[in-house]
């Protein structure tokens, strides 16, 4: 994932931030922003003495056994190696609700995932 992927989808939140309108893609470009963020802070990722150098190279290698998303194993991998655990975690799990369960999402709750991101952003890219 690239650096460059995460501030376009950053760049597309905070658009949609200022609109208004689509509060509930507010959440998905800021958590799709946060993802591509992540994963370029923590890729190549080694552990022990293999070297994964992508997401999708660990989760083949490391994950397929565990029965878990992709969403979720990059989740505990953000808990494991990054100090932005817990927002990570609160933006994933606010973005499936906003996405799957319940669109309607009010301005202040959009404004608090868009200051999530930039927490995070803050976090991977020092």
């Amino acid at each position: 994932m690239s650096k460059q992927q995460a501030e376009h989808n950053e760049n597309a939140c905070n658009l949609l931030l200022h609109d208004g309108n689509f509060n509930d893609w507010v959440f998905t470009t800021a958590f799709y922003s946060a993802l591509h963020y992540v994963e370029f802070q923590l890729f190549p990722l080694k552990i022990g003495k293999v070297t994964y150098n992508s997401f999708n190279e660990y989760f083949d290698q490391a994950c397929q056994s565990l029965n878990i998303s992709k969403h979720r194993a990059k989740c505990s991998l953000v808990d494991s190696n990054l100090p932005c655990g817990s927002e990570y975690r609160w933006l994933m799990d606010e973005c499936m609700n906003a996405r799957y369960v319940d669109y309607n999402v009010d301005k202040e709750t959009a404004k608090m995932a868009n200051n999530c991101l930039k927490r995070i952003k803050k976090h991977v890219t020092k």
